[in-house]
């Protein structure tokens, strides 16, 4: 039986893939990726963090405290250029904060990333989940983002997570670690940082 065209894209060389149209390379390559991925796992990784707002709130006459139950990341980038094709990053979950892939795991489910703001048009994501083992490592979201039109400058996409009672986490224990960018051509785009606010309640 004749493979499906996905698997064929997924199995061409590094040199026919760099032959497809500028136009097309980065929706290949986000294939590509996307296959190999699910069959390697996430990426751990640890460094710096965006900023954004907490939330709660608690019972009164006798009542219980409630906790916050998610938090919703907006991510964003800035930087000098806005000659954007694609990106990779890691998303790195704090304890207690988890994301859906209950369709394909270690997929994540479509609501998880949503593309969003002014690049939402045309976008194309994928994210891989990778859960945390014990109190040694964090949950990470391994996203890949491509566009053909290209990418400017600011919002790109929102990640929905849950929080599992008992925790009450803030933005600082996000983080996002080993961010890249790259132009129509798979080159390397430097100057470019990425963000995010964090809506937790």
């Amino acid at each position: 039986m004749k493979k499906c065209s996905v698997l064929r894209v997924a199995e061409r060389t590094v040199e026919d893939i760099v032959k497809i149209k500028p136009s097309y390379m980065l929706i290949a390559l986000l294939i590509l990726c996307t296959v190999l991925l699910l069959s390697c796992g996430g990426n751990l990784s640890s460094g710096t963090s965006g900023s954004g707002g907490t939330g709660g709130g608690s019972g009164g006459g006798g009542g219980t405290t409630t906790g916050p139950t998610v938090a919703i990341l907006t991510l964003s980038t800035a930087g000098a250029t806005s000659s954007i094709y694609g990106l990779d990053f890691i998303l790195n979950l704090p304890t207690g904060v988890t994301v859906l892939d209950s369709y394909s795991p270690p997929a994540t489910d479509s609501n998880v990333i949503v593309a969003s703001g002014p690049n939402a048009s045309g976008t194309i994501l994928s994210g891989v989940y990778t859960q945390a083992t014990g109190t040694a490592t964090q949950a990470t979201v391994h996203v890949l983002v491509a566009n053909a039109n290209g990418l400017g400058l600011g919002q790109f996409c929102t990640v929905n997570t849950k929080i599992a009672a008992g925790n009450n986490p803030t933005a600082a224990d996000f983080s996002i670690t080993a961010f890249s960018a790259v132009d129509a051509s798979g080159n390397p785009v430097t100057g470019i940082t990425p963000g995010f606010t964090a809506d937790i309640h």
